[in-house]
């Protein structure tokens, strides 16, 4: 279904040619078990189920991802198994499209997909591997000092610390608390951050002025952090302790002066030129996802992230067996992997399907009044025993209108 998409999942079985999905009607799985399959889908044990939402009904605690929880624990388990990401990772919210009514329904305005589940995704940026991610349920009852950003960071980053990892993340996560634990750890960090975070140095003597040109810098070091400030069209502050705060690198930006563009080569701190190259882990994996996705809408909001995870089971799929061998594209993989499913890389099916029963023909419109012949009259017995023998199409025409009468 990633691969051809159709209108409604029952046009995949459509007898017409319009459609062009033979590959499915030969599969071996009818449209009929496909839709019983489909609706009679269940991932936890349905005890456990009718608990959890009783104590959903009486107000009491409840696990609001008990209906996907085990699929979720095995696809976490095999994600970070089976793959060795580069030191660079990087951290950031990726949005799975859905308008039913949940309870972790949530909106983001400047997202692409402003409705839907909100994921927390460590991801790789070299390769777009989903390593890791957390579905957003709310706002939690037990909160910490620190932060949601804080927590988030630190409860996808467990498990891989002191192994040289570099993180990227944005200015909703980035702190200088966050930054100095993770340093603690062996992580090291980089990333945006806002002004206003705790922690962040103001009242600096070189503090940056309005008159300051495009492209000046402004930093200061505290103990591991860098704390930086660059002047673009607006000023962007990062953080890191891994960069230094100045360098050689340049970047090209365009300026309108006296009605015409220009492009001017402004210095950039090397801490945001490897930002920039560091922090589109889930972005590019999120584009991966997009290309041949199977995610559907549908009436239970559980369904969706059970297809969003067969999604990332894919695409992940692809990239481990990219890194091992080259020359496969995206497309011809899950071409293969649909093939392998359905059983068909060895065995190849008949491509023109023998055609099903003919439809049977009037009885009337064979049978219409003739004058009597020889072939027609029903021969007669010289025993006794066997009866009168009837006329095959006058008995059969008899008996119908029978049960019409």
């Amino acid at each position: 279904m990633g691969m051809v998409e159709v209108p409604v999942i029952r046009d995949n079985w459509n007898q017409d040619n319009f459609f062009g999905q033979d590959f499915v009607r030969n599969s071996g799985m009818t449209r009929h078990r496909f839709q019983n399959i489909l609706a009679a889908l269940h991932i936890c044990k349905i005890e456990d189920d009718a608990t959890n939402e009783r104590k959903k009904k009486a107000g009491q605690q409840y696990d609001p991802l008990l209906k996907v929880k085990p699929l979720l624990a095995d696809l976490q388990l095999s994600c970070s198994s089976y793959y060795v990401p580069g030191q660079k990772l990087s951290i950031d919210e990726r949005m799975v499209a859905s308008k039913g009514r949940f309870c972790m329904k949530q909106f983001i305005k400047d997202k692409p997909v402003r409705w839907g589940f909100k994921f927390w995704v460590l991801a790789c940026p070299e390769t777009g591997y989903t390593y890791k991610s957390e579905v957003y349920t709310g706002k939690k009852l037990t909160k910490t000092n620190n932060g949601l950003g804080y927590d988030v960071v630190m409860n996808l980053m467990n498990g891989m610390f002191r192994q040289g990892y570099h993180l990227f993340v944005d200015n909703f996560y980035s702190s200088p608390q966050l930054f100095s634990d993770l340093y603690d750890k062996g992580c090291m960090a980089t990333g945006t951050v806002r002004e206003n975070r705790k922690g962040f140095p103001t009242g600096l003597a070189n503090s940056m002025t309005k008159k300051e040109v495009r492209g000046s810098i402004r930093w200061f070091r505290k103990e591991n952090l860098v704390f930086l400030k660059w002047r673009d069209t607006k000023d962007v502050c990062a953080l890191s302790t891994c960069y230094a705060a100045s360098g050689e690198d340049r970047t090209q930006r365009k300026t309108k002066v006296n009605g015409q563009f220009q492009t001017l080569n402004i210095p950039i701190p090397p801490v945001l030129k490897n930002y920039n190259a560091g922090m589109g882990g889930v972005d590019l994996s999120d584009q991966l996802l997009q290309c041949y996705q199977v995610l559907r809408r549908t009436r239970k909001w559980w369904k969706t992230l059970f297809f969003h995870f067969m999604d990332i089971s894919a695409t992940n799929a692809y990239i481990v067996h990219k890194k091992i061998t080259e020359g496969m594209t995206h497309k011809d993989f899950r071409q293969c992997l649909a093939n392998e499913l359905l059983e068909r890389s060895e065995l190849q099916l008949n491509p023109n399907p023998s055609p099903g029963r003919p439809p049977r023909s009037s009885v009337r419109a064979e049978h219409c009044p003739v004058p009597p012949t020889s072939d027609h009259l029903a021969k007669k017995s010289s025993k006794a025993t066997f009866g009168r023998k009837n006329c095959k199409l006058c008995s059969i025409l008899f008996k119908k209108e029978q049960k019409t009468s």
